[in-house]
C-alpha cells in the first residue's frame, strides 16, 4: 500500500509541472487578463513571424523557462505523444510540397523546399506549445475562469461564465489524461505490446482504454460537482490592474510588432 501510495506522489508530482504551479514570480503575480493578452500576442508571432522573429520568440521562451524553473527534460517526455504529431505533420508537408528532390521512395517524393517548410512548422507548433505550458504553470484555473469570462463578457449571445467554466475544466483535466496515459503505457508493457509491429494497431490498443478512463473520469467529475450543487455564478478572484501589468503591456507590444515585421 505504501509503495503504490508513494508511486503515486510521484506520478502527480511529474504531473504538477503540466498543471498550476505556485510561486512569486513576475509572471505569477501579472493579472490574468494581461496574461490572457499575452499568450495571444506571443501565439500569434509563434504561427506568424518569420524565422528571425520565431528564432527571439523561442530564446525568450527558454529564458522564462529557466526563471521558473520548469523542468524540461520532464516536459519533453511527458509530452512525447505530441511529438508523434508533429512527426505526422512534418512527414505530410515534407512530401506535399513540391520542389528540388531529396529522396524518391515508391514513387513519393521528399522535396528540400517540403522538409525546411515542415521544419519550421513544426516548430511553431512547439513554441505555441511551450507558451500554453508556461501559462498554465503560472495561472491558477480560478483566475483563468474569471479572465476568461471577462474577455467574454462583451460578447452577445455568448454565455461568458458558461464558456469560462468549460475551459478551466479542460485545462484541470490536462494532468488526469496524462496519468491515465502513462498508467497505460506502463500496463501495456508489462504485456508486452510493444511487440506488436503494426503501429495502427498499437495506436489503437493505446487509444481506446484512453479514451473509455477519461469519458469515465470526467462522468465522476460530473457527479461530483452535481453532488456539491456546483453552480457556474460562483465568486470570481478579484482581478485589479496594477503598476507592473501596464509596465508589461508598453513593453510586450512593441516587442510583438517588432517580431512580426522582423
Amino acid at each position: 500500500m505504501l509503495i503504490k501510495t508513494g508511486i503515486r506522489v510521484t506520478i502527480m508530482a511529474e504531473l504538477s509541472l503540466l498543471s498550476y504551479k505556485p510561486g512569486n514570480s513576475y509572471l505569477h503575480r501579472i493579472d490574468i487578463r494581461c496574461k490572457i493578452g499575452l499568450l495571444l500576442l506571443i501565439n500569434i508571432v509563434g504561427l506568424q513571424s518569420s524565422v528571425w522573429g520565431l528564432l527571439t520568440t523561442t530564446l525568450l521562451l527558454s529564458a522564462v523557462f529557466l526563471h521558473l524553473r520548469l523542468s524540461l527534460v520532464t516536459i519533453l517526455f511527458q509530452t512525447r505523444l505530441f511529438y508523434l504529431l508533429l512527426l505526422f505533420v512534418f512527414i505530410s508537408r515534407a512530401v506535399y510540397i513540391p520542389g528540388e528532390s531529396l529522396i524518391t521512395l515508391f514513387q513519393i517524393s521528399v522535396s528540400r523546399e517540403g522538409v525546411l517548410s515542415a521544419s519550421v512548422y513544426c516548430w511553431r507548433l512547439i513554441v505555441v506549445l511551450f507558451t500554453g505550458i508556461i501559462f498554465i504553470s503560472t495561472s491558477r484555473s480560478a483566475d483563468i475562469k474569471a479572465g476568461i469570462a471577462w474577455f467574454f463578457k462583451p460578447v452577445p449571445l455568448i454565455p461568458e461564465k458558461r464558456v469560462a467554466v468549460m475551459i478551466s475544466l479542460m485545462i484541470r483535466f490536462l494532468p488526469i489524461i496524462l496519468e491515465q496515459a502513462k498508467e497505460i503505457s506502463e500496463a501495456q508493457k508489462a504485456r508486452a505490446v510493444e511487440r506488436i509491429k503494426n503501429p495502427v494497431k498499437r495506436l489503437v490498443i493505446f487509444t481506446v482504454p484512453l479514451m473509455r478512463k477519461t469519458f469515465e473520469a470526467a462522468d465522476r467529475y460530473i457527479i461530483a460537482m452535481e453532488a456539491r450543487c456546483y453552480s457556474e455564478d460562483r465568486t470570481d478572484p478579484d482581478m485589479e490592474l496594477k503598476r507592473q501589468d501596464g509596465i508589461l503591456i508598453l513593453i510586450a507590444v512593441p516587442v510583438v510588432i517588432g517580431l512580426l515585421l522582423v
